[in-house]
């Protein structure tokens, strides 16, 4: 009873991170990445088979998968028992990364009480519980978030423990070594840089023992993960890192040159490595952007809502505040605080892929808010009598910003931001599910029939047992997608002589299928991007919308619609399938594909195609 009283404060704060992240679980985000996917069926699959979906790979080699991605070594394994034990569908799925995400919540708090004290921790509590970029992420299944949680237990640990305990610790530093490889990068900086601190301010004996043992446990693993890169399929993932050179740096540097003065000059500053160190100062910096960090997130795909930022905007004046009273009053901390603030962003500034900082930097976002958490309790304290006022202030302040974020993330971002989170894939996969006993066949042609392959598996849920899964291995160690009659592939060649009597046919968008001859009574359908209406996939011959689907826009009118799995066959094709217009007239299939290709070769006005094909003569759909 007295530990409840103690420890009331850290209660409420789970309840609170609990209730925002499991609200409309079920629902939102209204798809998962095929990153996500992966680690999700994988852990599955691990947990039916001991193995992942091909049979091949297992997570205790402690190696990347052989197939597809070189994914990070243990996520999958580590949410086994959770996913496993789970029927799989869209809510459940997420519960073990919302567990984890509020144990990375509890023990940053509990970090700022043993840095700092127990109001800085409160506050460091509620903050993040309400934080954009920890709601956001906790409802997914990326690794990072994973890593980090590790990360910060080793270091709560590190500041409970003395001597030889401090070794306690490395048990999630290995967890949290191989839960994202982004964090393989900062792995031996953040066990310096904790050891130093722990040495100098927490340790009542100074022998440097245990600290070198920590350091060579951490050493050796570090250097056990390199030399294993010749023998793994990781190794791939080394031409990402800045610092090796690769065809497209020699293709910038030689541009540099030929749109320069020809001088000695030249060879001293337009240079690979010139290159390298220019592009890695200017993603180091990049991920303290106030624009990225409180304006408008991350402009690319789940990675933020992208009308909005990490934080809130009253958190950029108290994480100022909170850093410039931190140096002062809490030097010790501050300097730890500050030194892996500091290597925090090494992962995104150390890639050559893209420009990402929401899971590659995310490291720092915490210990941001243990800085902001200081700034709000130096307010609290400066405003003296009315200091009942700066809390009732705070609190309604931040309680706007909250519910504006969430009106974003659960009403805005499922519409416009539907294919981050490839929306239509889900659709896809539901439709499958639907037709399937409908058709006596199911061909999917798409680019990346493996991605849509496991989005089908998941949303289906006929990946239950150990009899499919072993069924299903063994039509993956050959490249095959397929599961009794529904089939994913890659081309369009040959697909005449695939396609049985009354087959359904689903083509993506981006592949240019001349299907003329296939031949079908239905109209064609379409699944459309909910933004603008704009075609994903084409369904011919399709059976179970035939009589319902009337529209040409999708149209997802409340937030029950994107409970895609419990709508009637009425429903779900009304509001998911689209008329394809004016090509829905059975004389016209394969009018579609000419156009594509006249688009694409740039040789014939698309309209002129249409009218060659059909002169004077409406059909029934256009009249």
């Amino acid at each position: 009873m007295n530990l409840l009283k103690q420890n009331y404060w850290l209660i409420a704060i789970i309840i609170l991170s609990l209730f925002i992240r499991f609200w409309w679980i079920n629902i939102f985000p209204v798809g998962i990445t095929h990153d996500e996917m992966d680690y999700i069926i994988n852990a599955k699959a691990i947990y039916l088979t001991g193995k992942d979906t091909t049979g091949i790979w297992s997570p205790l080699s402690l190696t990347a998968k052989s197939s597809g991605t070189p994914t990070a070594e243990l996520p999958s394994l580590i949410m086994a028992p959770f996913i496993g034990l789970l029927n799989l569908s869209f809510g459940t799925t997420k519960i073990p990364y919302i567990i984890f995400n509020v144990l990375l919540i509890v023990f940053t708090a509990l970090i700022t009480k043993v840095l700092i004290n127990r109001q800085v921790a409160i506050a460091t509590g509620l903050i993040f519980a309400i934080n954009p970029w920890s709601i956001h992420f906790s409802r997914t299944a990326f690794e990072s978030p994973l890593a980090l949680c590790f990360f910060f237990i080793a270091l709560y640990v590190m500041l409970k423990t003395r001597s030889w305990k401090i070794l306690w610790a490395f048990p999630f530093l290995f967890l949290g070594f191989f839960s994202y490889h982004g964090t393989k990068l900062i792995f031996l900086p953040f066990v310096l840089v904790i050891s130093t601190f722990h040495y100098f301010k927490i340790s009542d004996s100074k022998s440097k023992k245990p600290y070198l043992v920590l350091f060579l446990f951490s050493l050796l693993l570090f250097i056990y993960f390199i030399f294993s890169l010749k023998y793994q399929s990781a190794g791939r993932r080394t031409n990402e890192l800045l610092f090796i050179p690769t065809e497209q740096t020699s293709k910038i540097v030689d541009f540099e040159r030929r749109t320069s003065i020809p001088t000695f000059a030249g060879q001293v500053f337009s240079n690979k490595a010139t290159y390298i160190v220019k592009t890695f100062i200017s993603k180091y910096f990049a991920s303290f952007s106030s624009i990225f960090l409180f304006i408008s997130g991350e402009q690319r795909g789940a990675y933020s809502t992208w009308v909005h930022g990490l934080f809130y905007y009253i958190d950029f004046p108290l994480l100022l505040l909170g850093i410039f009273a931190m140096a002062n009053k809490k030097r010790s901390s501050f300097y730890l605080l500050c030194s892996l603030t500091l290597i925090a962003p090494l992962p995104a500034a150390l890639s050559n892929v893209g420009e990402s900082y929401v899971l590659r930097a995310g490291f720092m976002f915490p210990l941001m808010l243990i800085f902001i958490a200081f700034g709000i309790m130096t307010l609290i304290k400066i405003s003296g009598n009315y200091f009942k006022t700066a809390i009732a202030v705070l609190a309604i302040t931040y309680s706007l910003f909250l519910v504006n974020f969430l009106y974003i993330y659960f009403l805005r971002y499922p519409v416009y931001g539907s294919e981050g989170f490839f929306f239509s894939e889900r659709v896809l996969s539901e439709y499958a599910k639907r037709e399937k006993d409908k058709t006596n066949q199911i061909i999917i042609v798409a680019k990346e029939p493996k991605f849509l392959f496991e989005q089908y598996l998941f949303y289906s849920k006929i990946y239950k047992s150990r009899e499919v899964a072993n069924k299903i291995a063994e039509t993956m160690q050959l490249a095959k997608y397929t599961f009794e009659n529904v089939k994913f592939i890659d081309t369009c060649e040959g697909i005449s002589d695939e396609i049985n009597a009354g087959a359904t046919l689903i083509i993506n968008k981006d592949l240019l299928c001349p299907v003329a001859e296939f031949s079908s009574t239905n109209p064609i359908k379409i699944i459309a991007n909910t933004v603008d209406g704009g075609e994903i996939f084409r369904i011919y011959n399709d059976q179970i919308c035939n009589k319902y689907s009337t529209r040409t826009y999708p149209q997802p009118n409340s937030i029950s619609a994107y409970k895609l799995s419990e709508q009637s066959d009425q429903l779900f094709c009304d509001t998911w399938i689209m008329l394809s217009l004016p090509y829905s007239d059975p004389r016209t299939l394969g009018v579609q594909d000419e156009i594509n290709v006249a688009k694409h070769k740039g040789t014939q006005d698309p309209l002129d195609l249409l009218i060659q094909k059909f002169p004077f003569e409406e059909t029934n759909e256009l009249k």
